[in-house]
This record gives C-alpha cells, structure tokens and sequence, in this order.
C-alpha cells in the first residue's frame, strides 16, 4: 500500500516524497502494512485517506474517470493465489473499447507498470478482496 499511496502523493499531487518516508508513515513492515496504521500515518501527515462506502464501484468510476479531475484511486484486489494477502492497485481509469468490453487501467506496485485488463476480471479481483477503495485528499 505505502508504494501506491507514494505513487497518487508524487503524481497527481506532485508532493516531494519519498517511498521510504510513506512507508515510514504507514508503519510497514516486512509483510505490509495494517490499513488502519497506514491511514492514522498519512493523517498525521496531514493527508486523509478515505474508503469509499457509499457506492464504492460509482464512487471509483466517478473518480478516476472524472474529465475536469480525473483523481486516481487506490482499490484493494486479491488476485486468485497470485498474492498470498491482499494488493493495492492505483486505478486510473476505465474505458470501452467496444459496446461489450471494458477495460480499467491502473498502476500494479509490484512492477510499477500502468497495466490494463478486462474490468470483468478486475472487478472479480476487487470483489475477492471484499470490494475496498480509497481516495487520497490534503
């Protein structure tokens, strides 16, 4: 998570930060990070991380595909057994590439790739891991 929090700080909000402080902010440690520390971390630095609980699917959409302020948003997906706990993904957008199909795009941490897929699939991945998204404000 720390890596995808860093990654929205220097993008879209073009702070000077570096991985390290952010992980140092979400108290990781060798097997991650607790969600709840990672949120107490970031608002005593002065940014508020806040789960989108309403409509979390709209909610996300309208974010990330917002045309005056397109906001990336951090979701939590659990890929099948690729990963042994859950992920968080930078999502920066979704688009239909035909009347049938849509993709989402967002940014994997593990690679630090923009990677694309079918939304079907991501929104399985997203479901497995309960169906959690974050949204990163100052």
């Amino acid at each position: 998570m720390p890596t995808a929090i860093a990654s929205i700080l220097i993008n879209h909000f073009h702070v000077s930060v570096s991985p390290g402080d952010v992980s140092d902010w979400c108290n990781e440690d060798p097997l991650g990070c607790v969600l709840d520390l990672a949120i107490d971390g970031l608002r005593h630095n002065g940014w508020l991380m806040q789960q989108l609980k309403i409509d979390p699917e709209a909610e996300m959409r309208a974010f990330v595909n917002d045309e005056d302020d397109p906001t990336p948003v951090i979701a939590i997906v659990k890929p099948g057994t690729q990963f042994a706990t859950d992920h968080a993904v930078v999502v920066l957008g979704f688009e239909h590439i035909r009347d049938d199909i849509e993709t989402v795009y967002f940014m994997d941490p593990m690679s630090g790739q923009i990677v694309s897929m079918y939304a079907s699939e991501f929104m399985k991945y997203w479901d497995y891991a309960g169906q959690l998204a974050y949204c990163i404000s100052d």
